[in-house]
């Protein structure tokens, strides 16, 4: 693969921030949207519950599937969390200071491009260059890792069959007999 397919799969992961930040707004744009309809006076003051045709359904039913759709938000925070999270962990592994703070700006912050290069003091071509390098470094790190990191999966069944005998009590019983079964030979000067 060459250093740019590398640096595609690395823009693709980082920027499932931007996609799933953008979901969340949205989401949350229409549970306003209909926070508001519920609430509006209209609404609450029509006996057709703010609705002029269609199937009837109550106040009850539309705030239940608010509810939901805050549901939904919530669990979509939660996966953007993570995925920044994951994100930040692996740009940290970067030694180059400027690569960190181009690839945070951009996919962690989500800064628009020329307001980086204003805020680094670079050239808008100075920042997609150390952009594109820092891609590349991400992505190698994660292909060596592929392949140097091992996955070790130990599988164990245990077949072993504890008989009296064979417990530590069985087994220290019998040492003990034959210890003292060798002493009282060792007693009578007979050796083997």
């Amino acid at each position: 693969m060459t250093d740019q397919t590398f640096a595609q799969r690395a823009k693709n992961y980082l920027s499932q921030n931007q996609k799933t930040d953008q979901l969340i707004q949205r989401l949350t744009e229409t549970a306003g949207t209909l926070r508001s309809r519920l609430t509006s006076p209209r609404s609450a003051g029509r006996s057709d519950g703010g609705r002029a045709s269609g199937p009837k359904d109550s106040l009850g039913e539309a705030a239940a599937r608010l509810m939901d759709l805050e549901g939904e938000i919530d669990r979509r925070i939660n996966t953007l969390v993570a995925q920044k999270s994951d994100a930040l962990n692996r740009i940290w592994k970067i030694p180059d200071q400027d690569q960190k703070n181009i690839l945070i700006a951009r996919y962690v912050n989500g800064v628009k491009w020329e307001k980086i290069a204003l805020e680094l003091n670079f050239s808008i071509r100075q920042v997609h260059r150390i952009h594109g390098a820092a891609l590349v470094d991400i992505a190698e790190r994660e292909a060596i890792n592929r392949y140097t990191t091992a996955q070790v999966k130990v599988e164990q069944q245990n077949t072993n069959y504890i008989s009296q005998g064979t417990d530590l009590d069985g087994i220290m019983n019998a040492w003990s007999n034959d210890f003292a079964a060798k002493l009282d030979i060792s007693g009578e000067g007979v050796h083997e």
